[in-house]
């Protein structure tokens, strides 16, 4: 199962608008992806449970994902965090 993580560098953390996009990226791909923050996991594709994390700007937040094309996954939300997820 592949995992990474990141700091999350929106200035307004998790909010309702990346929180969806986030879900819609991962709703997009057949495999699990868990998103999380220490000891506090989510489910990628529901929105609700993101923003549940309460995730804050500089917040550290961990990827996995397992399953079919689970490396491109997190690759494509990677890819996503360090570009639109910094200013949605």
């Amino acid at each position: 199962m592949p995992r990474t993580s990141l700091k999350l560098e929106n200035p307004l953390g998790m909010h309702a608008r990346l929180a969806f996009s986030l879900a819609e990226l991962c709703g997009k791909h057949n495999c699990k992806i868990l998103v999380g923050n220490g000891d506090q996991w989510a489910d990628g594709k529901d929105m609700a449970g993101l923003l549940g994390l309460a995730l804050g700007p500089g917040d550290k937040v961990e990827l996995s994902a397992d399953g079919e094309n689970a490396q491109e996954a997190l690759d494509e939300l990677l890819l996503f965090f360090n570009t639109r997820g910094k200013s949605l």
